[in-house]
């Protein structure tokens, strides 16, 4: 009986050391491909990291720029936003503070950094000497010794000289998109001789922080910042950091404006149409474009009105229709728009710059009047929340202004 088995194995000697080459290549993939997931999750673990932690002592790390995970400027970066919004900063203020610091002041963030063009500055907010505060930087080392990121910032709260210009930005910054936070930042507290030259910039890097670190989470706590900005709000938005609850905003039926801000920092800004640009309807992708029309036609759709197909409109054919066919529109007047209305806004052709819209966020009471909206105030970044009259800018000089209700399917 042996004899007969190996004489079978024997005669088929090949089916057999080919069955056991497919199972040895199918056990050492299993193995390789644990491995290879382990280390793709120690590389990703970086973005859960809290370096709040390393707000106190000297941060170590590889060499390179600070949107690269794990590099010492990253981690400083990162900490710098943890201890803003520790002190109760929204995501926004706290990202326009960062952005100040890595996309203009210190693009390394060395923390004992010194000013740069020379005038005696040190640190991540550049604390120079002036008449009649010489000594600005030896009152920080006897206070505080080592410049670290929690030193620094403990600073510039409670330093006699910075405190009253912080609570300014606290108070202005109430609300804002993390592009106005960063211009904020820079004109109260940065004050350089020529604000427009890294302007862009700053708000550029404010956008990046934002999304790197999850600002979303973080909605500003009120008993935390006290009175120096009660009610200082939160920055609604959603950011791209892998710890982020990630997935869709979410939609809330029959509200427009509420259904608007769940999409704060979703999409990038290109005068581009179609709804393949962010995804799909029911499953956008945040890190998808479209511009000012495709986005209201997009939080229109989510909250259940009536839309053209695949965001076929643009601001000149949404004044039209809201004149004239109603088919998705409907034009109010100005005494009646409110919450969730819309404002459309158009010179010439309506086309590119010539056009803006936006949604309301309050009932309308001139430029002041706060919106949501793709574009404008936010720039190429995304969907931001600001003012009528910084967002429309030179369109409401001779525009034409158009108010308009949705209406429900």
């Amino acid at each position: 009986m042996v004899g007969k088995i190996f004489a079978f194995i024997k005669k088929h000697a090949a089916i057999f050391i080919g069955i056991g080459i497919i199972i040895f290549a199918a056990f050492f993939a299993s193995l390789n491909g644990v491995g290879l997931w382990d280390l793709e999750q120690q590389q990703n673990n970086d973005n859960c990291q809290d370096y709040s932690g390393d707000a106190g002592k000297e941060i170590k790390g590889a060499g390179g720029a600070w949107t690269t995970k794990g590099t010492r400027a990253y981690k400083t970066a990162k900490a710098i936003f943890q201890y803003w919004v520790g002190q109760g900063l929204s995501g926004a203020q706290a990202a326009g503070i960062v952005g100040n610091v890595a996309g203009a002041e210190d693009t390394s963030l060395n923390p004992d950094q010194g000013e740069i063009g020379g005038g005696g500055g040190k640190g991540f907010y550049q604390f120079t000497p002036t008449a009649g505060d010489e000594g600005v930087n030896q009152r920080y080392a006897k206070g505080f010794g080592k410049w670290t990121v929690k030193g620094q910032g403990d600073f510039v709260r409670t330093d006699r000289r910075y405190k009253g210009v912080y609570q300014k930005y606290l108070r202005a910054s109430k609300g804002q998109s993390p592009a106005e936070c960063a211009y904020l930042w820079e004109t109260i507290y940065e004050n350089p001789a020529n604000i427009g030259a890294t302007k862009s910039q700053r708000e550029s890097a404010a956008q990046k922080a934002y999304r790197m670190f999850g600002g979303s989470k973080y909605k500003g706590k009120n008993s935390l910042l006290g009175g120096a900005a009660k009610g200082a709000s939160d920055a609604e938005s959603a950011g791209d950091d892998d710890c982020d609850d990630g997935g869709d905003g979410g939609a809330v039926h029959g509200d427009i404006a509420k259904t608007a801000l769940r999409y704060i920092g979703w999409f990038h800004y290109e005068q581009a149409h179609g709804v393949a640009n962010i995804g799909s309807l029911k499953h956008p992708n945040k890190n998808g474009v479209t511009d000012c029309s495709g986005f209201v036609w997009f939080a229109l759709a989510k909250a259940g009105y009536k839309v053209p197909a695949n965001m076929g409109w643009y601001t000149k054919t949404m004044e039209q229709d809201a004149k004239g066919a109603h088919h998705w529109l409907h034009a109010i007047p100005k005494s009646k728009a409110r919450r969730g209305d819309v404002i459309i806004v158009n010179k010439g052709s309506g086309s590119g710059d010539e056009g803006h819209t936006a949604i309301l966020l309050e009932k309308y009471h001139g430029n002041g009047t706060r919106i949501v909206e793709e574009g404008g105030t936010g720039g190429s970044g995304g969907v931001n929340k600001s003012t009528i009259g910084p967002a429309f800018g030179s369109l409401l000089n001779g525009g034409s202004v158009t108010f308009a209700r949705a209406i429900k399917k």
